[in-house]
C-alpha cells in the first residue's frame, strides 16, 4: 500500500471531500489520499440524521453580518451550480422525483416585537438577495395555512420569504463528490484508518493511524471536533481557543408544512432559535422541529458524561470556565440556555419545548411529538475575546490545515475547499486551473468571486 502522498486529507465528511474533489479536479497534484475512520464518507455530521439538511445561502440567518451574508451567497451557488452542473436541476420538494437535494420555499417567521428588526434587516438582506421578499399575514396564510391556524387575531406576524430554498441531504453529497474524485488516477480514499497522532518530521507531516502510517507535505485535517484535538496534540490552539460539544437533538412531528421555517436569531449566539424543516429523506416524510441546544459533556456523541473529559477539558481550564461564567452573564444568553435545560426535563420538558415550537405552529399537539438524537456541534470558544465563534473556523500552520465547521460548515463546504486548495496550490507550487473552475461552476462574471480571487 501506497503510504507518501503530495497531499493527505484526515475525514471524509462534505469538506473532506469537496477538498479532495476540487484537488483532483482543478489542481495538477500529483497524489492526495483521504483518511477516513468509517467504512464509506459522510457518515459523522454531514449524515442527514444529524443536521437540519439545509442549505445556508446567507439570507434566513439574521444574525450574520453583511459580510458573512454575500460569502454564504456565493458558497452556496458552488454548491447549486455543481449539482445543477451534474444532474440538470434541483427538483421541487415532494414533487415525486428521486434525488438527494430539492427546492422549498423558505420562511422567517417574525412575531409583535421581532417584527421591527426583520424589517431593518430586509434593508440589508435585499442588497444582496433581491428575490427575497417580505409576506404579510393573509400571504403567510395562503402559503402555509398552519403557520397563522389557532394563533391570536391580534398577533402581528411577517416573515422573509425565498421561493427557491434548498435541503440538501450533505452526506449523499459527499458520495458525489467523492465518486468525481476517484476516477482520476492522481487520489486515493482508504476507509477504517482513524487518526491516532500527527507528527512534523522537519518539512514533512507524518500521520499515525490505528494500522498505518502516511507521509505527505501538506496536511489538511477536516475531522470536525477531532481537528481541534489533533492540533491541540501538536501544541496549537490551547492557549488561545477551547472546544464545547453542543448537542443538537430534535423532535419529529407530522407533515403540517411544506415550507422550512425559520425564526429571527439572536445576533450573539451561534446557535439557531428552534425552526421547522420537512424531511423528504425518509420514506415516509416528517416535519422535524429543532434543534435544542445542549452540552455534551463527553467527546463520544452516544455518551452524555464522561468525567475525565469534564476535568480535563473544562474544569481545568480557568480560561475557559471564566469565559462560560460570562456568557452566562449575559441575560439573553443564560435565558436562551435554561430553556433548552428545561426541555431535558422528563414528561413536561416534552410540553415546554413544544411552546417554543407554537411559536412556529400554533396548532402543535405535544403529545405527537418524537424525540430524535442529532449531532454534536465543535463550537470553538475564543478565550482571548471571550466570546462564541460564530459559524466555521481554519487555522493554517506552515503546510498544515486543520478544519473545524459547525454549521454552516456544510453550506461553506465547497468554498472552504476553494480556498484551501489556493493555500495548497501556492505552498507546493501547483498550477491552479482557475479559468476550468470559474467556467464549470458559472461565477466567472460573478463580482462576489473576484472578491474571494
Amino acid at each position: 500500500m501506497r503510504t507518501s502522498y503530495d497531499v493527505v486529507i484526515i475525514g471524509g465528511g462534505i469538506v473532506g471531500c469537496a477538498v479532495l474533489y476540487t484537488l483532483t479536479n482543478f489542481t495538477n497534484v500529483k497524489s492526495v489520499v483521504l483518511l477516513e475512520k468509517n467504512t464509506n464518507v459522510g457518515q459523522e455530521n454531514s449524515n442527514k440524521k444529524r443536521n437540519s439538511k439545509t442549505l445556508h445561502e446567507g439570507f434566513a440567518e439574521t444574525n450574520y453580518s453583511f459580510e458573512k451574508m454575500v460569502r454564504m451567497r456565493l458558497a452556496a451557488s458552488l454548491i447549486k451550480n455543481y449539482i445543477i452542473k451534474k444532474f440538470g436541476k434541483i427538483p421541487r420538494i415532494f414533487s415525486g422525483e428521486k434525488s438527494f437535494c430539492f427546492s422549498l420555499p423558505f420562511l422567517v417567521l417574525a412575531l409583535d416585537d421581532e417584527i421591527d428588526f426583520l424589517e431593518k434587516k430586509y434593508e440589508q438582506i435585499r442588497k444582496v438577495f433581491p428575490d427575497v421578499r417580505l409576506l404579510q399575514k393573509q400571504e403567510i396564510e395562503k402559503l402555509e395555512p398552519n403557520l397563522v391556524k389557532e394563533r391570536s387575531k391580534d398577533q402581528a406576524i411577517l416573515a422573509l420569504f425565498k421561493q427557491d430554498g434548498t435541503v440538501i441531504d450533505f452526506g449523499a453529497l459527499a458520495q458525489e463528490l467523492l465518486q468525481d474524485s476517484i476516477s482520476t488516477s492522481n487520489s486515493h480514499i482508504l476507509f477504517n484508518q482513524k487518526v491516532k497522532s500527527i507528527n512534523e518530521k522537519g518539512d514533512q507531516i507524518e500521520v499515525i493511524t490505528e494500522n498505518s502510517k502516511f507521509i505527505c507535505k501538506f496536511l489538511v485535517t477536516t475531522a470536525s471536533a477531532n481537528s481541534y484535538y489533533l492540533a491541540k496534540s501538536l501544541g496549537y490552539l490551547k492557549e488561545d481557543y477551547a472546544l464545547l460539544h453542543v448537542k443538537g437533538n430534535y423532535y419529529e412531528y407530522p407533515l403540517v408544512l411544506r415550507s422550512k421555517v425559520y425564526r429571527p436569531q439572536i445576533e450573539k449566539i451561534p446557535f439557531v432559535a428552534v425552526h421547522a424543516d420537512p424531511n423528504p429523506f425518509i420514506s415516509n416524510p416528517m416535519l422535524e422541529f429543532g434543534p435544542t441546544t445542549e452540552i455534551n459533556l463527553s467527546k463520544e456523541l452516544e455518551k452524555d458524561f464522561d468525567l475525565d473529559f469534564l476535568v480535563e477539558e473544562l474544569l481545568s481550564n480557568v480560561k475557559l470556565m471564566s469565559v462560560i461564567l460570562n456568557i452566562l452573564n449575559d441575560r439573553e444568553t443564560s435565558r436562551f440556555i435554561f430553556k433548552n435545560l428545561l426541555y431535558k426535563i422528563p414528561i413536561i420538558g416534552k410540553e415546554i419545548f413544544a411552546q417554543e415550537a407554537r411559536k412556529l405552529l400554533p396548532s402543535i399537539n405535544a403529545r405527537k411529538l418524537v424525540y430524535r438524537r442529532g449531532g454534536v456541534r465543535p463550537q470553538l470558544v475564543d478565550l482571548k475575546a471571550k466570546k462564541l465563534i460564530l459559524g466555521e473556523k481554519i487555522f493554517e500552520f506552515g503546510n498544515m490545515v486543520f478544519c473545524i465547521t459547525p454549521s454552516p460548515g456544510a453550506s461553506a463546504a465547497m468554498l472552504n475547499a476553494f480556498e484551501i486548495c489556493r493555500k495548497i496550490h501556492t505552498s507546493l507550487d501547483l498550477k491552479f486551473y482557475l479559468d476550468k473552475y470559474s467556467r464549470f461552476f458559472n461565477i466567472s462574471d460573478d463580482s462576489l468571486y473576484k472578491m474571494v480571487v
